[in-house]
């Protein structure tokens, strides 16, 4: 038997950069061969066979890796692994017009089917089901009515920590857009009548910039807002490096999509993290540890987040406490007594 992991070789989002540290890290030692997703999948039914050992790296927007778990699944491959970073989701495939009316009623009824049991037929023949946080172990569980369900804490190459002490003034928001960066943007602007050199980096995509909602942050805010579309690990190490903190709000119905890769990326860069407290953050963040809850009441976090800027044996201390943090539980070694041989 042979072992194959399967996931995006070209990627660049939070996923993409986490199953490069994932199989170079820890499957790779195990024997465990790289197979692009992008492949044909009738190349990769007939490089694996049924009973070859497999591991695939799953987010509820990738199509593809979706399109071959599901059809190996049916096919009845008995040792299929998987990494669900979006739990609880394991989203049928569903099948794609070029209608846009017949493409809405293929969806609809991907919805029912996952709303009442559609895919836990299938669900139940996965050998392991590994999710980044332990919360999201019952929900899965319950879910799909299946057992196979491990904590797998989120790896990081200690390599890339950075204890690089940036003094100044400055946040950066790198992250998924949503709706609660507005928030961020208004204490930014409050906070500049304190700290008037104060410079914010809003991090984006291509595709972000495009967005109406993204425009119109584009032309609400303007002092001091440096908005930095980032294509690269290049260019988002040299926009992480112009800032000291990084200020990440979420909306409350959050579970763990992006929060918890741009949580991640800002710590491992030696940011100070400020964000809110919702249910995907309470397992990541500890407070006045590796980083700090705000309110949500504009004054209060305005005080709050001044005592904090200006107390510069705090911040050393939070930098100290969070790089241990990373390297205690979320290295390559802690990972390894993890996974299921």
């Amino acid at each position: 038997m042979k072992k194959f992991y399967i996931s995006s070789k070209k990627d660049i989002s939070g996923i993409g950069k986490y199953s490069q540290d994932f199989y170079q890290f820890i499957l790779k030692e195990k024997g465990f061969i790289h197979i692009d997703s992008a492949e044909h999948l009738s190349t990769i039914l007939t490089t694996i066979a049924s009973e070859d050992h497999i591991h695939i790296e799953l987010g509820v927007f990738h199509k593809k890796e979706i399109e071959i778990l599901f059809t190996m699944l049916k096919a009845n491959y008995r040792n299929v692994a998987v990494t669900l970073h979006d739990a609880p989701f394991i989203k049928h495939p569903y099948y794609e017009f070029k209608n846009p009316g017949l493409n809405r009623i293929s969806k609809f009824i991907d919805k029912y089917a996952n709303s009442f049991g559609g895919p836990n037929p299938f669900v139940r023949k996965i050998k392991a089901i590994y999710v980044l946080s332990k919360q999201s172990i019952e929900t899965v569980k319950q879910k799909y009515q299946v057992e196979q369900v491990y904590y797998l804490p989120y790896i990081i190459n200690v390599s890339e920590l950075e204890k690089k002490e940036i003094n100044n003034k400055n946040f950066v928001y790198a992250g998924a857009m949503n709706s609660s960066i507005d928030y961020s943007l208004l204490l930014h602007q409050q906070l500049m009548a304190r700290f008037p050199d104060s410079r914010y980096y809003i991090m984006t995509s291509s595709t972000e910039k495009k967005n109406p909602f993204f425009e119109s942050l584009r032309e609400k805010y303007t002092q001091n807002v440096y908005y930095v579309n980032c294509v690269s690990e290049k260019e988002l190490h040299e926009t992480l490096n112009q800032a000291t903190f990084a200020l990440l709000f979420f909306k409350k119905t959050d579970y763990f999509p992006s929060v918890r890769e741009s949580v991640f990326n800002n710590l491992k860069k030696g940011k100070i993290l400020f964000t809110n407290k919702i249910r995907a953050l309470m397992e990541l963040v500890e407070n006045g540890k590796n980083g700090f809850f705000l309110s949500g009441e504009l004054k209060s976090d305005v005080e709050t987040m001044t005592k904090i800027i200006n107390n510069q044996p705090l911040l050393c201390s939070i930098r100290d406490d969070m790089f241990n943090y990373l390297r205690l539980y979320h290295s390559a070694d802690e990972i390894r007594k993890r996974i299921k041989d």
